[in-house]
């Protein structure tokens, strides 16, 4: 197979690409079509976990280590695959300088990691939702559904963020009829951030009205760690029915669902229910840390690593779990997250400092790229003191003043570009290896 290193292959609808158990040595582009990764379920079911279109790549970990596929795949539609060869993608490696080379090892150690525990997480959340889906069913024909309307929310702490009074008043009653009694209600962000500085919360009921932008920076904030001590809160946001804009910005800084007004306490209840059973894992990238936004959708990913973080609303429900020990679980998740926005910080700077030669290649002004570089910086050296990093990235600071008087400057010179290469050469060094 070596020296057919870019074969294409074509496969019509219905066919077999390759099983799970299957050998591989290579891996696959999808040039044209639709392929379905499927996994075979606990309960010995096929289920789709994802759906991969033009552009996309599976048995991606055939090129990186010698192992058993663990999905099979088929074509949905007609498709041309580009096959890639193991010993190829290994020899493009070995030819890249070494920061690249370095990084890219890295990430490729982190793929392997991660790519069984996502593909285990989406077949969890498909079983999760045929089961929530088939009890549904069976509540629609009259048959008991256990688990769903008997779940108890006494020991659920939730604070109810609403400016309309009488609208607040009325859902706290509604929700102290149906057992949640540990809930705080109030009518401004400045007094949810105060109830937030001494008490540990599980669910948080948002309106969005009040001040739009400020309850997405909130809710941005509280991903991030920013706010509060539990950035991992249910958040069920509020937003004006027929907002198609305002819900997906909503779900964009990290809400778990958005709820459209006016709304009840059942349809609170019932989203709740849900959360409990079937919460999407977490996802982060550059960007964005919260629920995973593409579990569910048409063509989810499988190339991002999700993390199982701790659902406080469920375990105090399903499991009767105490403060303590959700804090130090919580805590514990932060640190996770937080390593892993360290090396997707350091991702981040490989790309802009490859912004930054094309630029000066072009004869065009930097200046962007090195004022978001100080950014990413700044974060590094913030999240990273908080873990096991905090002595690496002390390098940051240098780093960053560096970055940010090259700002002012139109075309850096070749030495100041080449100092600022090697301290970033430095930095993925310790943290990545």
């Amino acid at each position: 197979m070596s020296t057919e290193t870019y074969k294409k292959q074509n496969y019509q609808a219905g066919e077999t690409i390759f099983k799970e158990g299957d050998p591989g040595d290579c891996a696959y582009i999808v040039q044209s079509g639709t392929v379905k990764v499927i996994k075979t379920g606990s309960s010995g079911k096929e289920v789709v976990i994802a759906k991969i279109g033009k552009g996309g790549i599976v048995g991606e970990m055939a090129i990186v280590e010698d192992a058993e596929r663990f999905a099979t795949v088929k074509a949905e539609t007609k498709v041309e695959l580009m096959m890639v060869a193991r010993d190829t993608f290994q020899n493009r490696i070995e030819s890249l300088d070494r920061f690249t080379g370095v990084l890219l090892k890295t990430l490729i150690d982190r793929l392997k990691t991660q790519s069984q525990k996502t593909v285990e997480l989406a077949v969890r959340h498909v079983e999760q939702v045929n089961k929530a889906n088939k009890a549904k069913a069976m509540k629609a024909k009259g048959k008991s559904d256990r688990g769903t309307d008997e779940i108890s929310f006494e020991s659920v702490d939730a604070i109810l963020v609403d400016r309309n009074q009488i609208t607040r008043s009325g859902m706290k009653s509604g929700f102290f009829q149906h057992g949640l009694r540990g809930i705080r209600d109030v009518s401004s962000f400045e007094a949810m951030l105060e109830e937030f500085k001494g008490k540990f919360f599980d669910v948080l009921i948002l309106d969005s009205g009040a001040d739009f932008d400020q309850a997405c920076q909130i809710i941005w904030q509280i991903r991030h760690g920013y706010i509060g001590n539990n950035s991992f809160i249910v958040i069920i946001a509020l937003a004006d029915e027929g907002d198609k804009r305002g819900i997906s910005r909503l779900k964009s800084v990290g809400a778990d669902e958005v709820v459209t007004k006016p709304y009840s306490v059942n349809s609170m209840l019932e989203q709740l229910r849900s959360l409990v059973n079937t919460r999407r894992p977490f996802v982060v990238t550059n960007d964005y840390i919260g629920p995973d936004r593409q579990m569910g959708s048409e063509n989810p990913s499988t190339n991002i690593p999700k993390f199982g973080v701790p659902n406080t609303l469920q375990l105090k429900v399903l499991h009767g779990a105490d403060s303590v020990q959700l804090q130090n679980d919580v805590s514990f998740a932060e640190n996770e997250i937080n390593e892993q926005r360290v090396r997707r910080n350091i991702v981040q700077l490989a790309w802009l400092l490859e912004r930054v030669d094309e630029a000066n290649k072009g004869q065009k002004s930097p200046s962007s790229f090195f004022n978001r570089m100080a950014e990413v910086l700044n974060e590094l050296s913030e999240r990273g003191s908080k873990t096991d990093y905090a002595e690496t990235v002390t390098q940051c600071v240098g780093m960053e003043g560096l970055v940010r008087e090259l700002a002012d400057i139109d075309q850096p010179s070749p030495a100041d570009l080449a100092k600022l290469r090697n301290m970033a050469g430095s930095l993925a060094d310790d943290i990545l290896t």
